[in-house]
């Protein structure tokens, strides 16, 4: 009997290991922003679009309790040139509101003073 139900535990435990691995549980460790040598991010996009309207003198808001600002008319018309589903037709608000923070931390770009 005892050597009956440990061949089972053996057996129990192979399948076990041969199952994927269980989804980690939470937010993920690192963010979006943070994965280097990843195309075709709308984070990474919308950084690189703050940072090159800050380097030729403009400003591109955000408000995300409204809803509204120019970085989000932006990104509404930039769809229908970038790729499809490249810009999601909820945009990520708090994201957006995020980047803009992270954008305005960087070095001063403004022109001419790189």
């Amino acid at each position: 009997m005892t050597v009956a139900l440990a061949g089972q535990s053996v057996n129990a435990l192979t399948l076990r290991r041969k199952s994927s691995p269980r989804r980690a549980r939470g937010r993920p460790r690192v963010g979006e922003l943070k994965r280097p040598g990843e195309a075709g991010s709308l984070a990474r996009f919308t950084l690189r679009l703050l940072w090159d309207v800050t380097y030729h003198g403009g400003e591109l808001t955000v408000d995300k309790n409204n809803g509204s600002g120019t970085l989000i008319q932006g990104l509404d018309l930039l769809r229908s040139v970038l790729p499809p589903k490249f810009v999601p037709k909820a945009l990520p608000l708090s994201t957006l509101a995020r980047i803009k923070a992270l954008a305005a931390k960087a070095p001063d770009i403004s022109r001419g003073k790189l």
